[in-house]
């Protein structure tokens, strides 16, 4: 596993709790850090997101 700065590790977990404009916001500074990362935060916040939704 890459080592990773522990405040961008913080930021990514704790972005699954903000409100989605700051999502889009903090995001942007999430791919311009590192595309792997990128795509970590997406798995993250679209497998938290999917969690949190009813089912119907």
């Amino acid at each position: 596993m890459l080592p990773i700065n522990g405040s961008l590790v913080l930021g990514v977990i704790s972005l699954t709790y903000i409100r989605p404009i700051d999502l889009c916001v903090l995001c942007v500074f999430v791919v311009r850090s590192s595309r792997s990362l990128a795509r970590l935060y997406f798995r993250t916040h679209f497998t938290h997101q999917t969690l949190r939704e009813p089912i119907n």
